[in-house]
């Protein structure tokens, strides 16, 4: 197994919540969720840990349950490295992708 262990956690925290009820992999959902992958460019650290604690009116509620101080950092990690194989994941990606399905572990 490749990929950082932070990155593996971040990806077991936001599995263990809806999350992925609205964001897909790769692509703005069909309900207008963004693309998360390269949400560690859009947003600044900061304000990624205030959406993974409060949530982002209108739509997007904080997490169920909340994400600890270390979740936190875990998901943001894993965004990050998402960021970092984007190009990668996009060689991946089909219609049916799904984040259960996306090979996150085997990129480093």
């Amino acid at each position: 197994e490749t990929g950082t262990p932070a990155a593996r956690r971040g990806f077991e925290a936001f599995q263990a919540r809806p999350c992925h009820a609205c964001h897909v992999p790769l692509a703005t959902s069909p309900v207008g969720a963004p693309d998360l992958s390269d949400v560690s460019e859009r947003l600044e650290p900061a304000a990624l840990e205030r959406v993974l604690t409060e949530g982002r009116a209108p739509n997007m509620p904080s997490p169920a349950p909340p994400l600890t101080a270390a979740e936190r950092a875990d998901v943001i990690a894993l965004f990050g490295w998402m960021a970092t194989h984007r190009a990668d994941l996009g060689a991946e990606a089909s219609a049916a992708l799904t984040w259960a399905t996306l090979p996150w572990w085997e990129y480093e």
